[in-house]
């Protein structure tokens, strides 16, 4: 639960990989953002996309304060995934998930989301081929801060909300998970009303 951005897309050529992998290092260096190269001398080939591990990554991945890691990172078929991805491939419906890298920005706030997306858009036009971005902020679409920081107050009251929902619910012993699923949706229920009465 929180504010997420989703992004996929693929590296134009593997040579690129180095170049972007520099400029992200240095960005990251003047911001004081953690990061972590991941370098492979070679592609290593596998028989098919679910057999990848971090083992394939070519590229960067990078942790803003307050915000999940973000990963600029590629595997053997020039496409991205993260770290995530690939521990969690097993409980995946469809392979594609892999290639989808999703990020919560929000407890990272607003100019953190904002400075992301000016990043990931400078890469993707420079780096990137069938780059794809989902805003759940909507600043990649619109540019609109206003906008941004409205997302940013819905996300959080519906997190205040829910929080202030669960404290006032005690633990029933025995209770099934379904019995508590229900009780679950009801507080999220009255957050619906709230929010649309």
């Amino acid at each position: 639960m929180g504010l997420f951005i989703h992004y996929s897309g693929s590296i134009k050529e593997e040579k690129l990989i180095a170049p972007m992998v520099a400029e992200v290092e240095d960005i990251c260096k003047s911001m004081g953002w953690e990061y972590h190269i991941w370098q492979q001398k070679e592609f290593a080939a596998v028989k098919n996309d679910i057999d990848y591990t971090p083992e394939h990554f070519n590229g960067i991945s990078f942790n803003v304060k307050g915000c999940e890691m973000i990963s600029l990172c590629f595997l053997p078929n020039k496409r991205m995934s993260s770290l995530i991805n690939l521990m969690a491939k097993d409980v995946y419906d469809e392979v594609e998930w892999i290639y989808s890298v999703s990020v919560k920005t929000q407890f990272a706030g607003p100019d953190a989301h904002i400075a992301i997306i000016k990043l990931l858009r400078y890469i993707s036009n420079k780096y990137l081929d069938n780059f794809k971005m989902d805003d759940e902020g909507y600043y990649w679409e619109t540019n609109d801060e206003q906008k941004l920081l409205s997302q940013f107050k819905i996300y959080n009251f519906i997190l205040d909300e829910f929080a202030k929902g669960l404290e006032g619910m005690e633990a029933v012993p025995g209770e099934a998970p379904m019995s508590l699923a229900e009780r679950m949706e009801k507080v999220f229920a009255e957050i619906h009303k709230k929010l649309n009465p």
